[in-house]
């Protein structure tokens, strides 16, 4: 969601909140409970497009990690083979090409795992006669393929889901502004008149529930380092994955410092990887508003000796 309407969200809630305190007083003035009544179908109306927008990107993230997943471990597979075969067979200047692991083709992004894997399935098709020598099943090499093409259907966002979004974008932004004309031009006047000198409490109490914080939108999420613990030199290139969410950070700063701007309040599993090194899992309790710090120190992995 746009952080702008975080504000209008969070006071909603409050109000409702308020309104079922004290909704005896309120609703024996008719003009002060239609003007309220008002208020709270807009606020239906403004969290299902809230819920709309939110669960399309959730179920659309989700699968589309469901099948990253699935094409790195069947990519994975045939790459370990046919990165044997060019040992057997002496072949360095391919070797490169096809030298990996599942962690790091999960670190790559949705397009070129895609590419790794296209280029993988084209050099097994020129390579056929080949295949079993090496160990590549067609059971393996056809659901290589299928892995692939199932991913590159989910890599463009579906247009119906766009539309879906946008129109619930669009709803979002017009019913927080009607949200605001009702409340702040309208029921603020209306309850100083009915409330202020007649019932402190309940005018007080609608104060507060409409109190709106300011919006975070402009406050990092989350700010760290990622370093080397034997030496306490910065590792740059290293990942902070947050795969509940779709993020995918590459550390570019010199000093090794990463910033990430924004997150939802929940709770997320971390992983922060970098080639040659042990990654590290956590996991982040992250509160609305709040900039959580995040210093990372990798230990080196051992390098296997591979040479012949």
């Amino acid at each position: 969601m746009d952080k702008r309407y975080t504000p209008v969200q969070n006071m909603m809630y409050q109000f409702n909140n308020y309104v079922d305190l004290f909704k005896a007083k309120l609703e024996v003035i008719p003009l002060v409970w239609t003007t309220i009544s008002q208020l709270l179908q807009l606020d239906e109306g403004f969290n299902e497009a809230l819920r709309v927008q939110a669960s399309d990107i959730r179920g659309y993230t989700i699968t589309k990690g469901e099948r990253k997943a699935n094409l790195s471990s069947s990519l994975i597979m045939v790459l370990n083979l046919i990165y044997n075969d060019c040992l057997i067979k002496n072949q360095l200047d391919q070797i490169n090409n096809f030298k990996s692991t599942y962690k790091k083709l999960q670190r790559l992004s949705y397009s070129k795992l895609l590419d790794k894997s296209i280029t993988t399935i084209a050099y097994c098709d020129a390579h056929s006669e080949q295949l079993a020598d090496m160990g590549i099943s067609a059971e393996m090499l056809q659901s290589l393929k299928s892995a692939s093409d199932a991913l590159e259907t989910y890599i463009a966002m579906p247009q119906e889901m766009i539309k879906k979004r946008e129109e619930a974008r669009l709803k979002i932004e017009r019913l927080a502004r009607e949200i605001d004309r009702l409340q702040i031009d309208r029921l603020n006047k209306l309850m100083e008149s009915f409330f202020k000198l007649t019932d402190i409490e309940v005018y007080s109490a609608y104060q507060q529930a409409v109190k709106r914080e300011k919006s975070a939108s402009r406050k990092l999420a989350i700010i760290g380092s990622v370093k080397d613990k034997t030496t306490n030199m910065p590792i740059k290139r290293a990942h902070i994955l947050i795969s509940k969410v779709d993020i995918d950070h590459v550390v570019k700063g010199d000093k090794g410092g990463f910033r990430i701007p924004q997150l939802d309040a929940d709770t997320y599993p971390v992983e922060v990887s970098a080639t040659n090194f042990i990654t590290q899992k956590l996991t982040l309790v992250h509160n609305y508003g709040e900039t959580d710090r995040l210093d990372i120190f990798l230990e080196p992995e051992l390098i296997e000796n591979t040479s012949l």
